[in-house]
């Protein structure tokens, strides 16, 4: 379906709600390309804290204006710049813009020809990736990176609390990278389900009264150090690496208590908005300090280009999941749960801030 001269677009309002606005599609200058939208994915996490910040008691619609809302989307290219030369009308493209039947990209075509990513980034879709298997790439980013920061080492244990988006795919990126067992932590019985079916060794609910005791168990074995505990913590089991992947904080103190001796955890949910800025998280003392547990944030500050030290930047991190997928290792659409026309968008936004269940992964259909 070619674009005329208007298009639609999502926009959140002061009070929280998603409307359909009517936009002008602009004219194309020497350096722009046009996209036009197929299909565009919903961060859970980015998307939905904006959401809930203007929903939650007590916010003044003052405080907020009117923005979009989008996270990423594929699209076929409509047409391109004549100093673009990285693209031409037909290419199915991935980009980061707002929820909409178009978006456009103003692309420096030398930056890019000197190996440079351009901002906002633009990458063409394999062949053989679907639209709905190409738009898991920006979320696989953040799942990936978040794995990378634990160092994983073959037959080291792994637990993911937070079965969403990036939970899952942060679960089978462990299990990926050698981890055993890997368990999956949520108090959804359905999300749980799911993992399983991804190669969850076991799952866990964390609202259970001996959930610490039920992820030391299944992380028990007999190689573990052995020597006099430390202020009668068990040795011999615990978790080695551990994925916070949820909007709340109250998993950490779970967290900390089921990492084995000089476990990692790494921080990959986006509490930071949920139900506001600045929230406290309460870790007990005794497992962070005698167990050596470390704890890292994952968020990918200054991660748009590599360093010989760290070479997974972003672009390389979505290339590395979309060549996961096309090799069928990395599963993601049974992690959909809605694919509906954008009309039904205000709808879904109110599905997800309703709560956990019933849903997973939304898309928009823009054809």
């Amino acid at each position: 379906m070619a674009l005329g001269s208007t298009g639609k677009r999502l926009r959140l309002d002061p009070h929280g709600q998603v409307h359909i606005d009517d936009v002008p599609i602009p004219d194309i200058g020497p350096n722009t390309v046009l996209v036009r939208a197929t299909l565009s994915q919903v961060s859970a996490g980015t998307e939905m804290n904006d959401v809930r910040k203007r929903r939650r008691e007590g916010a003044n619609p003052a405080d907020f204006a009117d923005m979009g809302l989008g996270y990423t989307t594929a699209g076929v290219v409509e047409a391109v710049g004549r100093n673009v030369t990285s693209f031409r009308p037909g290419d199915r493209v991935l980009g980061q813009p707002n929820h909409a039947s178009f978006w456009t990209v103003e692309w420096d075509q030398d930056w890019a020809d000197r190996g440079n990513v351009n901002s906002p980034y633009l990458e063409k879709v394999e062949e053989g990736l679907e639209d709905v298997e190409a738009v898991f790439s920006s979320l696989g980013d953040v799942a990936l990176h978040a794995v990378r920061h634990g160092k994983l080492q073959l037959g080291e244990s792994a637990a993911v609390h937070g079965l969403g988006q990036i939970g899952l795919l942060a679960l089978q990126l462990c299990r990926l990278n050698g981890a055993h067992p890997v368990i999956g932590v949520d108090p959804s019985p359905s999300r749980r389900a799911l993992a399983e079916t991804l190669g969850a060794t076991a799952t866990v609910d964390p609202l259970a009264a001996d959930a610490v005791e039920q992820l030391h168990a299944l992380t028990r074995i007999p190689f573990a150090f052995q020597d006099e505990p430390a202020g009668g913590l068990e040795p011999g089991s615990g978790v080695d690496f551990q994925v916070h992947a949820t909007a709340r904080l109250e998993p950490l103190d779970l967290m900390f208590r089921a990492a084995a001796d000089r476990g990692r955890i790494a921080l990959a949910g986006t509490p930071s908005a949920w139900p506001e800025r600045g929230p406290r998280a309460n870790i007990g003392v005794d497992e962070f300090l005698r167990r050596e547990v470390m704890l890292v944030g994952s968020y990918e500050t200054g991660m748009t280009r590599p360093h010989p030290y760290w070479p997974w930047s972003r672009a390389r991190n979505r290339a590395v999941i979309r060549d996961l997928i096309l090799r069928r290792q990395l599963t993601v659409k049974p992690l959909v749960s809605h694919s509906v026309p954008y009309t039904r968008a205000p709808e879904m936004y109110d599905l997800m801030h309703a709560g956990p269940e019933g849903w997973l992964v939304i898309n928009f259909t823009w054809d």
